[in-house]
């Protein structure tokens, strides 16, 4: 089974929306290529970075839908992980391909929205692209983008809602999880230690597989988290 991690870092001078969601160029994104590098060759992964446009729509962050556009990423993987550029792979972080992967969609769980009633997410979305979702679907399935893995299979039955992703004046997290509920694609959820949020504070970064930098702390130099990073890759005993 040939396996990929993939990220987008397009600058994004080249989109009509370059400070959407005040998304923007971070210190961190550096050690997050590097992190992923040194993942994919510890476990014999292909590692992509993709610094071009390709859909040109909006912002970079738009630019993860063309796994499901473009059907030539399914003639190179079988399988492929995205992650956001602030994302940090620590170095004792599992293969996640070497779990049985079949051809659902997977995600990690969000402690955020599997724990809110599903009565409290139909109140908050009466007004949004999950209107007509069920507060126990959201519940169950609503997940944080900045990781998830894909395929041949799940990604053709999910494209007939992801090529509706102009239609929506919403952000492309929305997108991607309504694209996800409505298909109803078979669902794999992994532990929220693939894609555990942090913005400084005690929690032990030892014991997250993978660290989603959150806020805006993650742009200052003496933030938490690029401190966290600057001793993991920069000493000498990484190299």
């Amino acid at each position: 089974m040939r396996c990929a991690v993939i990220q987008y870092n397009v600058d994004p001078k080249h989109y009509d929306q370059p400070e959407y969601n005040n998304l923007k160029p971070s210190p961190i994104n550096h050690y997050s290529r590097l992190s992923f590098e040194k993942y994919c060759a510890k476990y014999d992964l292909d590692f992509v970075f993709m610094d071009q446009p390709k859909i040109g729509y909006r912002h970079p962050t738009w630019e993860r839908f063309d796994l499901w556009l473009d059907r030539s990423w399914w003639e190179r993987y079988d399988q492929i992980m995205y992650v956001d550029t602030d994302v940090i792979a620590n170095r004792d972080a599992p293969n996640v391909f070497a779990e049985e992967i079949r051809n659902e969609f997977t995600l990690a769980s969000y402690s955020r929205y599997r724990s809110l009633h599903a009565d409290l997410h139909v109140q908050r979305n009466t007004n949004t692209i999950f209107r007509k979702i069920s507060g126990k679907t959201l519940q169950r399935v609503r997940f944080q983008t900045g990781f998830f893995i894909v395929n041949k299979l799940c990604t053709e039955h999910m494209l007939p809602w992801i090529r509706r992703y102009r239609h929506f004046n919403v952000d492309d997290g929305q997108v991607l999880n309504w694209a996800v509920m409505a298909s109803e694609v078979p669902i794999r959820e992994v532990s929220q230690k693939y894609n555990t949020k942090y913005n400084g504070g005690s929690k032990n970064l030892n014991k997250i597989y993978f660290i989603h930098a959150a806020g805006g702390k993650k742009h200052k130099s003496e933030s938490n988290i690029l401190t966290y990073c600057q001793n993991i890759f920069d000493s000498k005993q990484s190299k």
